[in-house]
């Protein structure tokens, strides 16, 4: 046990050593500090503080209120924690096997020490969400429990238990189903096949059925409804046993804590079981593996998604779906030719990606649902706004994440596109624009979807789709063009300082279309449809001159220099 904890004490001091030795690391630190020191350690209450920060009565609320809120507290939890099923946790590393392996360490005890510290690592994410939430969150959980019920200081307590209990449950599992999938047989990814097509069908079952219930009947009490819903309970099984801990000390009930802490017990015995059962394999895993797992891991750390999908092809991981035959069986011609290029690669290499951001927008897009049909002007003015913030943010997101893997494919392949009888500020444009098909696609269904349920919303829904065109062909250029100035992948200090110059341009040459935009609606107070008009022209007018500025360094990019 000696050598891992020295180990893993070595690794953790040589990795704060980096990252004192990184200027950007440094920056993020200084600022981290700054904000701890300023949020958490200023002071709550006062004279100048909200009148809700210097009241200590609790909230006004009835039981079943406060069994729903914490039920979805623990329920969002054990989504975030269930991901360990479709990414294992009982992955190595090339020094793994070259070093760690081949010293007089039982491989029991080496499961159980990488077992118990991605354990602590769990534990720790929230209370650092929490930490720099400053004080109102400690203020926050005190009007809670303390404020609301005698049994309160005994409610936190055991919350924190609950919460050590759901995270050991799911930290097991995760090591058990891990090396259940990642044995070098045939038998092993069928499993996983079959565990991640649960996995999604589950997910896609949930957010069907929370879907049909708030469009049906958006109220509060729908909301608790669905959390006590036989379903949903069954679905978060784990946060289910969670909720019972607080919730029964809040009651009273004894019996509640003893069954929800003996729940979390034997998930954890049965995922400790199965990972026990898998060790006979956890070597063999670890050499087949292992030496893989370093160039996928700078692989993500580049964000290169077409790589990782040419990895899994060389693994005989990959099979190619019905759409990417269809879509590669097409003749185009022209620029054409280079939009039919990236569906073909989007298509094969990312479609999950797309399927669980569509699935993600879709929930943001909830609380939109919830507008009555006949609400006031202002309501609506304030929910179609929010669904332009929600829209914006995830397309936003996805599209900084399929450029960048993107570009990155384009310029391997530099030399093979740039002899094409194309402009290179044309071929630069056409690049751009095909990053953004997917998302604008993803996004145009959302909108179906609100028109459908909420008609009142048409107009809103409408500009959100154009203003999304706009937005995406922005951050698409703007993301070749800081990629293009600094093309080395492979450079990890580059590559830390290309995605700072994302950011920055991205906000600079999206302050036209938003300044275009809030002018329009809030000091000539126009329609959202005539004003979306006006400001996707800025948007692609910026994209075409980002896109001719970059065509020049492209023209001249050479990757032997």
């Amino acid at each position: 046990m000696q050598p891992l904890i020295f180990l893993s004490v070595r690794s953790f001091i040589n990795a704060v050593r980096r990252a004192l030795t990184s200027g950007k690391r440094m920056v993020t630190l200084i600022f981290a500090v700054i904000y701890y020191g300023w949020l958490v350690f200023r002071p709550i209450g006062g004279s100048n503080a909200p009148a809700s920060f210097n009241n200590t009565a609790g909230f006004a609320t009835t039981p079943i209120v406060v069994d729903a809120v914490i039920f979805a507290v623990f329920a969002f939890m054990s989504l975030m924690l269930s991901l360990t099923l479709v990414t294992p946790r009982a992955g190595f590393r090339q020094a793994d096997v070259d070093v760690l392996f081949a010293t007089p360490v039982s491989p029991k005890i080496v499961m159980f020490f990488r077992m118990f510290r991605d354990y602590l690592a769990t534990l720790i994410s929230p209370f650092l969400l929490a930490l720099f939430g400053g004080r109102f969150s400690f203020h926050f959980a005190k009007r809670f429990f303390i404020g609301m019920h005698a049994d309160g200081p005994l409610a936190i307590r055991l919350a924190m238990l609950a919460w050590f209990m759901m995270a050991l449950a799911w930290v097991c599992i995760g090591y058990g189903i891990g090396f259940f999938t990642n044995r070098s047989d045939l038998a092993a990814d069928k499993n996983k096949k079959v565990i991640d097509t649960a996995f999604v069908v589950v997910v896609a079952g949930t957010i069907l059925y929370l879907l049909v219930n708030i469009v049906k009947s958006p109220t509060s009490q729908t909301a608790i409804s669905i959390a006590e819903s036989p379903f949903i309970r069954v679905v978060f099984f784990t946060a289910t046993a969670a909720s019972w801990m607080v919730v029964g000390a809040l009651r009273g009930e004894i019996a509640y804590m003893v069954l929800g802490f003996s729940v979390l017990l034997a998930v954890a015995g049965f995922g400790i079981r199965m990972a026990i059962s898998q060790l006979p394999f956890m070597y063999d895993q670890a050499a087949v593996k292992g030496f893989g797992s370093s160039e996928r891991r700078m692989l993500q750390r580049n964000n290169d998604i077409y790589g990782l999908s040419a990895q899994r092809a060389r693994d005989g991981k990959f099979k190619v779906g019905r759409f990417s035959r269809w879509i590669g069986k097409k003749k185009v011609s022209g620029a054409a030719a280079l939009i039919w290029k990236e569906v073909l690669l989007q298509s094969r290499a990312s479609p999950l990606l797309y399927l669980f951001f569509g699935s993600v927008l879709l929930l943001m897009m909830m609380p939109v649902l919830t507008l009555e049909r006949d609400s006031r002007r202002s309501l609506v003015t304030m929910t179609g706004l929010s669904m332009f913030f929600m829209q914006g943010i995830g397309v936003l997101m996805l599209t900084m994440n399929s450029a960048i893997s993107g570009y990155i494919e384009l310029l391997k392949r530099v030399d093979f596109q740039k002899p094409l009888p194309f402009r290179p500020a044309g071929t630069v444009f056409w690049e751009v624009a095909s990053k953004c098909i997917p998302n604008v696609l993803i996004a145009g269904f959302a909108s179906l979807v609100v028109i459908a349920l909420r008609p009142i919303l048409w107009q809103y829904s409408i500009a959100s789709e154009l203003f999304v065109i706009g937005l995406s062909l922005v951050v698409s250029a703007t993301v070749f063009l800081v990629t293009i100035a600094f093309p080395d992948a492979g450079d990890a200090s580059q590559r830390g300082f290309r995605g700072i110059l994302i950011l920055l341009g991205t906000l600079v040459c999206g302050l036209p279309g938003f300044g275009t935009l809030a002018l329009l609606l809030s000091v000539f107070h126009l329609s959202p449809i005539v004003s979306i008009v006006p400001t996707t022209i800025v948007n692609i007018g910026v994209a075409l001159g980002v896109s001719f500025f970059a065509g020049g360094l492209y023209d001249s990019y050479n990757p032997s220099e």
